[in-house]
């Protein structure tokens, strides 16, 4: 595990770098880089159309200001309540 951004991430896994490099080559692998990932989203309705995405309060939030030390990791919701 290595810290990123505040979080924990695994670097390895159970199986060697070689199993994982030919289960990619020969089929698939699917990696998650959306703690990478910077958003931005302009217009006047942005703060309540992405409140309508996240559960976090979007709004109180100032200029540059993130909740944690670099970003504001809040979950993603569908309409129904079922998460993303």
């Amino acid at each position: 595990m290595v810290a990123f951004a505040g979080w924990s991430l695994p670097v390895q896994y159970q199986d060697s770098h070689m199993t994982s490099h030919l289960h990619t080559r020969q089929r698939c692998s699917l990696f998650d880089v959306s703690h990478m990932l910077q958003t931005r989203i302009h217009g006047k309705d942005r703060i309540s159309f992405i409140e309508s995405l996240v559960v976090g309060d979007i709004a109180e939030l100032k200029p540059n200001q993130a909740r944690g030390r670099s970003c504001d990791y809040s979950h993603r919701i569908y309409r129904q309540g079922a998460e993303l």
